[in-house]
């Protein structure tokens, strides 16, 4: 068991560290709502950005074929990663990651 001066000094020791002001190394982190909300833009462009990035990634995947319709007997083509499970809305399709590719 320590003794108490060894205690003291530990706990005095602490406590001329918080005296002498240093600085805390921490970073402050910012949320992405409000680095958002500083930023240039408007929170509607971000969002009209990432609605055309995933439209352009959706695209993309029917175009190489790595997305595709489950056949008669619910299994996926081989050379489709992503299963069709649906559309949305809009009648874009809704992609599920079903596997990855195996060269």
């Amino acid at each position: 068991m320590a003794t108490k001066a060894a205690k003291k000094s530990r706990t005095s020791l602490a406590s001329s560290k918080k005296k002498t002001g240093t600085k805390s190394t921490k970073r402050k982190s910012v949320s992405k709502r409000s680095a958002t909300k500083n930023s240039k833009g408007t929170v509607a462009a971000t969002k009209t950005s990432t609605a055309t990035a995933t439209d352009r990634y959706l695209k993309d995947l029917m175009t190489r074929g790595e997305a595709q319709e489950l056949d008669e007997h619910g299994k996926l083509p081989l050379e489709a990663n992503y299963a069709i499970v649906g559309k949305d809305k809009e009648g874009k399709p809704i992609v599920r990651r079903a596997r990855l590719k195996a060269y």
